[in-house]
């Protein structure tokens, strides 16, 4: 029976804090049990996800979101080569002061 280490997905942004310009865009979120961080796991998934978003759905653009008190995802968006877009950081009410503002990121697809 295997373990399940984390997820990887697509959705979209439905916070009703988020600044209009985000509103019902597709974002990529991920979790993982802290027991497998550091693996390289969170960014494989991610890869496959970001390829599935742009080569399968087409889309356009990608968002990702974080606060700045999670340094690994942070890490983890630069590596996969999201840009920070402040303009679009907002606060969310439904997560502790310590985990706001929501930064945004975004990946926009790859030229054919």
């Amino acid at each position: 029976v295997g373990e399940r280490v984390g997820r990887v997905g697509l959705f979209h942004v439905r916070s009703p804090a988020a600044p209009p310009a985000l509103q019902g865009q597709r974002e990529i979120g991920w979790t993982f049990a802290e027991a497998h961080w550091g693996k390289g796991y969170a960014t494989e998934a991610a890869r496959a996800a970001i390829a599935h978003a742009f080569d399968v759905l087409a889309l356009p653009v990608l968002y990702s979101q974080t606060s700045e008190s999670n340094v690994a995802s942070t890490r983890m968006m630069q590596r996969l080569g999201f840009t920070f877009r402040p303009e679009l950081g907002y606060d969310d009410p439904d997560y502790p002061p310590q985990d706001n503002p929501t930064t945004v990121w975004s990946l926009d697809a790859p030229h054919a």
